[in-house]
């Protein structure tokens, strides 16, 4: 499994890649309470979590994979809000 925990009374989990194998593991982080996704699909175990966090780059290819994954979470029928942040 490829997550690392901030801190060990941490609400926040990162993610570069939750194999979907790992993703019943995820019970031992019950206490964590939002994802930040840097994975390229919609992370496995994601419905153990309040909240998904994603940052997309203007990269054209990362806003593809961006507009898939809201798609995904759409269909799932989450509540999705976006914000445009650039400068």
């Amino acid at each position: 499994m490829r997550f690392r925990l901030l801190a060990a009374a941490a609400a926040l989990i990162l993610t570069t890649a939750i194999p979907a194998s790992a993703a019943d593991q995820l019970d031992a982080l019950a206490g964590c309470q939002v994802l930040l996704n840097f994975e390229p699909g919609v992370p496995p175990g994601l419905e153990r979590f309040e909240r998904v966090l994603e940052l997309v780059s203007a990269d054209a290819d990362q806003v593809a994979a961006g507009r898939g994954r809201f798609k995904a979470y759409k269909a799932l029928g989450l509540t999705l809000n976006h914000h445009v942040m650039s400068a």
